[in-house]
């Protein structure tokens, strides 16, 4: 019998209307979605839930940053997906060197959020996943 893989979400965004938006369409599709709105929060909700998949906006109030996230589960393996409203340059390369999945650019419909989501947690389950030695 195959277990389904876990479908947990940490989504971190500061702005209500955003996380609430972002919360409601993953729900529907089928996601358990932890909402939080800063990267502290984020870190402790984790070490509670652990999540399968992180979403994270690029520049949050607070002591913890997006790179802080991105470093903290890749440690983990966890994909983390950053949303920014940012046009492409330094801070979408220092998010990738810390370890981020993949960078979103807003504005985007959330059906693509969704999409990536999905993506990612199927080529991050332990099914799809090849051990280390085997990458070229």
């Amino acid at each position: 019998m195959n277990a389904q893989p876990s479908r947990v979400v940490l989504l971190i965004e500061d702005h209500a209307d955003s996380r609430d938006m972002y919360a409601e369409v993953l729900g529907a599709s089928g996601f358990d979605v932890l909402a939080v709105e800063n990267g502290a929060d984020a870190l402790a909700k984790a070490s509670i839930h652990p999540p399968s998949l992180v979403i994270t906006d690029m520049r949050m109030p607070g002591p913890v940053t997006s790179l802080d996230i991105c470093r903290h589960f890749a440690e983990s393996r966890v994909p983390v997906i950053v949303v920014t409203g940012v046009s492409p340059g330094p801070e979408q390369d220092a998010a990738r060197e810390a370890g981020c999945a993949i960078v979103v650019m807003k504005p985007f419909g959330p059906d693509k959020l969704v999409v990536l989501v999905q993506r990612l947690l199927a080529t991050n389950s332990p099914a799809t996943q090849r051990p280390t030695a085997t990458h070229s």
